[in-house]
């Protein structure tokens, strides 16, 4: 873990009411990868998953499922997701699509939390959804988690410079991000690889496209993020969603190895 210097904080920021606020931040909620990320310059690695891949390669048609899945999964819940929850539906999607790149514990532990929601009443499922993800994401009060990876890239700010290399990605490859989030938002990632992936072998240059994404973007940040999310929510689908996600990113990268 990354230790924070409280002269380093002050470099960082000019404002003494800021750099105060972090300071505090920093000594409650060190914990946190993205807390660190605005109180140090420092590039962190993420934690490490143990994986093992299976056996031949996946279609780029599974992964583009699997990772259309995880993006709802961060999105703003919808009704439509509440309902798939609820029939068991998204896990059963989601775990038929990473038997096919290999296994994780993470990922088992996460479509276990995934499960509790089953047989529960849709409406139930969705306010559970949308009061949780609130707090976890949209709230300004400490503790929350910017689901942005130019926030866990040090760049002390949303909407950096991380996202305008991702909107690069999203112009070559022919996919319009949602006006509802920032193009560095986790949901926009992972929809746009799943765009990339369904693209492949249309010529267009869509596999170059979609290991850049993955690999220069999602691995080096998305693993933290997730870790915050299992360390802070209270709620099992997305401390589930965020195991899931952890385990199949590392899935990934072991496949590259």
């Amino acid at each position: 873990m990354t230790q924070t210097n409280p002269n380093e904080i002050d470099l960082l920021y000019s404002e003494k009411k800021d750099a105060d606020f972090w300071k505090k931040s920093a000594r409650e909620y060190g914990r946190l990868y993205w807390v660190r990320a605005m109180t140090t310059r420092a590039f962190e690695e993420g934690p490490a998953t143990p994986a093992s891949l299976a056996p031949g390669n996946p279609s780029p048609a599974v992964r583009a499922g699997l990772y259309k899945a995880l993006a709802r999964a961060f999105r703003y819940a919808d009704e439509p997701l509440a309902r798939d929850i609820s029939s068991g539906a998204f896990r059963r999607e989601a775990a038929g699509a990473v038997s096919a790149l290999g296994k994780a514990v993470a990922v088992d532990e996460g479509l276990s939390l995934l499960a509790v929601f089953e047989g529960l009443n849709p409406e139930d499922v969705f306010d559970h959804l949308q009061t949780k993800y609130t707090r976890l994401f949209y709230d300004s009060y400490m503790p929350f988690i910017p689901p942005y990876e130019s926030i866990y890239f040090h760049e002390q700010q949303m909407n950096g410079t991380r996202a305008e290399r991702a909107r690069e990605i999203y112009r070559q490859g022919g996919f319009q991000p949602s006006a509802e989030e920032m193009a560095d938002h986790v949901s926009v990632e992972l929809d746009c690889l799943a765009h990339l992936l369904g693209k492949q072998g249309s010529g267009e240059g869509a596999e170059g496209l979609a290991s850049r994404l993955l690999f220069d973007h999602l691995v080096r940040w998305a693993g933290k993020f997730c870790a915050d999310v299992e360390e802070l929510s209270g709620s099992e689908f997305y401390r589930g969603a965020a195991m899931v996600l952890r385990g199949v990113l590392s899935l990934e990268e072991k496949g590259r190895a």
